[in-house]
């Protein structure tokens, strides 16, 4: 009995130590990631974000405006005329519209913290293209068509995206697809939302058919 108490005591013993040590480990786990935290922040930049979405500015020639660093160390943004000008006071409500896609276009193709890289992600871009004049939503249909081909090609974070609009034309822009033959790829479905008195639906229906009708059009691509 009192070799099995001592084992006991001792096993006790070594469990109490072995979960001190593991709290330990816990608290130094926690103030290194917290030290890398605060080491991004000092050191992150908004240059990559400005260099990017200037180069799709540029590849797809759109010269309104571009953006630009600002602040004494460079780590906020502004909008630029061609010439140089603050376009703050000067933008449109359509420009406005796009900068802010720009900036999510860019966003959901890295992290939306300092510390997280891999998360998964489900896309909803829910009417993109109000106010925006055809050159602009064409740029817009061409950036939303190489999300959805990055999702279904598994090339990126993007896993699901859902393209919600009641533009006829963006409709047509975002969803044509020169590999689609007669029927529908597997990874793409579409809806068309109707709504009677006070009673709303969903439908399901092809490409073409919610191409030609009215009401709101909802297409999903989904990878």
């Amino acid at each position: 009995m009192e070799r099995y108490l001592g084992e006991t005591a001792a096993l006790a013993r070594a469990v109490s130590s072995i979960n001190t040590a593991i709290e330990a480990k816990k608290t130094q786990v926690a103030s290194v990631t917290s030290e890398i935290a605060t080491l991004e922040r000092s050191i992150t930049s908004v240059e990559p974000t400005v260099t990017e979405i200037n180069a799709i500015l540029a590849s797809f020639g759109f010269t309104s405006f571009r953006l630009a660093t600002a602040g004494d160390r460079g780590s906020f943004y502004k909008l630029v005329r061609h010439e140089g000008t603050d376009a703050l006071k000067t933008l449109s409500e359509g420009e406005k519209s796009f900068i802010t896609f720009l900036y999510f276009y860019h966003l959901i193709r890295g992290s939306v913290s300092s510390s997280g890289m891999s998360a998964d992600r489900v896309i909803v871009f829910d009417d993109p293209v109000s106010r925006l004049d055809s050159d602009v939503l064409f740029i817009v249909s061409s950036l939303i068509k190489r999300v959805l081909e990055d999702a279904c090609a598994g090339n990126s974070l993007v896993k699901q995206v859902f393209v919600l609009t009641h533009n006829i034309y963006f409709h047509k822009e975002v969803t044509y697809d020169a590999k689609r033959k007669q029927d529908l790829r597997a990874h793409k479905t579409f809806w068309i939302v109707r709504k009677q008195r006070t009673i709303g639906g969903f439908e399901v229906d092809t490409p073409d058919d919610a191409a030609a009708a009215p009401g709101v059009i909802m297409p999903d691509a989904i990878a």
